[in-house]
């Protein structure tokens, strides 16, 4: 197993809601031995034009391909640009390739901080996503494991599938509702049964994210078939809301004496 010593969290977020501090808190508390600092995103981005050239290039043009890069046109380079430059940019309805993007961010990391003793977590409020080969499609992730690992707000919101009465409902109403009168009449209805952007949850969600990188990181297996263990691959909103937010939510027993065997660390509350 890989010796964790330190992990470095880079906020690209832009969430109202993320409580980066907590969470920090949080993992402090179960992991006493693990150094944690909280970094501005712009460190991965030294050379933003470059950062640019690269989002623009790693957009996924077709969903149904396998990811083949193409030259990106000078707006798309300037729109990237833009948003990297600009705190309150929040559009997210590009999908980028995920795990093409974190090979791209390790080229940015220190000599220093590129063994195994450093996990690297780069938060994002863009749409990241990867090829599955079973469905032969490109899908949405809310993370990326890999070095370093990326967690994506965004995904949170929109890769987990909501309720399928959701779907069902939105189909009779669509074509008789205007967009914001569907969206009003949709979040009554299903208050509360999926998250939604700048959600207050999401802070219980990114911890549980948190903790599936650090077992990636140190194990190569950041799941648990538990759907109460905040490692568990949710593929719904609700299995996401009650691994990381519901009563019995935390990580199970088995994989608790996991994490105080790697830390060899009496097991804490979780």
């Amino acid at each position: 197993m890989t010796e964790l010593r330190f992990l470095h969290i880079y906020n690209g977020s832009r969430s109202s809601s993320l409580r980066l501090d907590r969470i920090a808190d949080y993992l402090k508390d179960i992991l006493p031995a693990l150094e944690i600092d909280v970094r501005d995103e712009k460190i991965l981005f030294s050379e933003m034009e470059r950062t640019a050239k690269t989002f623009a290039l790693l957009r996924v043009r077709d969903l149904m391909k396998r990811f083949v890069p193409e030259a990106p046109s000078e707006p798309e380079i300037n729109y990237e640009l833009k948003r990297l430059r600009d705190p309150s940019f929040t559009i997210w309805g590009i999908l980028y390739e995920g795990f093409r993007l974190s090979d791209e961010l390790s080229r940015s990391i220190p000599a220093d901080e590129s063994d195994p003793s450093h996990l690297h977590i780069y938060l994002t409020n863009q749409l990241l996503g990867s090829y599955d080969i079973g469905t032969r499609r490109y899908h949405a992730r809310y993370a990326i494991y890999a070095f370093p690992c990326i967690a994506s707000t965004t995904g949170m919101v929109v890769a987990p599938a909501k309720p399928k009465e959701y779907y069902m409902i939105k189909q009779k109403i669509k074509r008789f509702a205007e967009d914001e009168i569907f969206d009003t009449m949709v979040k009554e209805a299903f208050k509360g049964r999926f998250l939604e952007h700048d959600d207050e949850r999401m802070n219980e969600v990114m911890k549980g994210v948190m903790l599936q990188c650090i077992f990636y990181h140190t194990t190569g297996d950041p799941f648990c078939e538990n759907k109460n263990c905040r490692l568990y691959n949710a593929h719904w909103q609700e299995e996401l809301l009650l691994s990381q937010t519901g009563a019995e939510a935390g990580l199970c027993k088995s994989h608790s004496r996991s994490l105080s065997s790697i830390f060899n660390l009496r097991a804490k509350g979780t």
